[in-house]
């Protein structure tokens, strides 16, 4: 019997990897934002999933509740991961550029969404390529650093 279930194992290990179940629920991009803030922030990709926008539009029209997804404490990290390969992933987009926002959870309980979308009232826009990501290797962090000097960055953070 240990036989069995050995070479059932083995056959699993070997074999399945390239089965569609496995390819299909596999991820192949991962795009990590960083809160390195003294602050609690949310997050949100604008690929035109439900509803939203996507680069070049800016606006904030898609949903409050697309942002509501739970405040990323300092120290803490958001993970966003795409089944198409990074490539793939950037060809859906309407450009080669995806916009990443950053919101205040303070702005987020102190003011309606209407406010907000009104006063444009995000603490950073990140319009990054699919080249700035390679660089940062999928690794954005909340307040930019040297390494993204480079890159269109809208900043309403700064005081």
């Amino acid at each position: 019997m240990k036989t069995i279930v050995f070479i059932a194992g083995l056959f699993l290990v070997v074999f399945c990897p390239s089965c569609d179940w496995f390819e299909h629920n596999r991820y192949y991009t991962t795009i990590r934002i960083y809160n390195e803030s003294d602050q609690d922030i949310f997050t949100y990709l604008a690929v035109d999933r439900a509803g939203g926008t996507a680069y070049p539009d800016t606006t904030l029209y898609f949903e409050r509740k697309f942002v509501d997804g739970g405040a990323r404490k300092p120290g803490g990290m958001d993970i966003y991961d795409f089944h198409p390969r990074h490539e793939e992933f950037f060809g859906r987009l309407p450009s080669d550029t995806l916009s990443i926002f950053i919101f205040s959870a303070d702005t987020l309980a102190k003011y309606t969404w209407e406010q907000i979308q009104e006063d444009y009232n995000v603490l950073v826009r990140y319009d990054l390529s699919l080249q700035d990501l390679e660089d940062l290797n999928f690794d954005v962090i909340y307040p930019p650093g040297d390494a993204m000097e480079h890159m269109e960055i809208y900043r309403n953070d700064i005081k």
